[in-house]
C-alpha cells in the first residue's frame, strides 16, 4: 500500500472514511510513534501534511475544528468529511 501511495505524489487521493488530524506537527509525530509502537514492524507509518485554506470561503465546509469536543485535552483536532479529495 505503501508503493502506491507513493505513485499517488502529485495526484489526487480520496479517503473513504472520516479523517482525524492533528493541528500541531510535534503532536501528531508523537501520536503516531505511540501508535507504532503497539503495531508490527512491518507496517510503515506515514505523516500527511495537509495544507487547507480557511473554510469560512467556502460554500461546501469540508472539515470541521472538533477541538472543543476531543477527548485528548489541549488537543487541537480537524476531522475532514468522508470521501474529501487531496492532491
Amino acid at each position: 500500500d505503501f508503493e502506491a501511495l507513493e505513485n499517488f505524489q502529485g495526484k489526487l487521493i480520496c479517503f473513504n472514511s472520516f479523517l482525524w488530524t492533528n493541528v500541531n506537527r510535534k503532536s501528531a509525530l508523537s501520536n503516531l510513534k505511540e501508535f507504532a509502537t503497539s503495531m508490527n514492524e512491518e507496517y510503515v507509518k506515514i505523516l500527511f501534511e495537509i495544507d487547507c485554506p480557511s473554510y469560512e470561503n467556502y460554500a461546501e465546509k469540508v472539515w470541521a475544528n472538533i477541538t472543543s469536543m476531543t477527548f485528548y485535552q489541549g488537543e487541537q483536532e480537524v476531522m475532514f468529511m468522508l470521501g474529501s479529495i487531496f492532491r
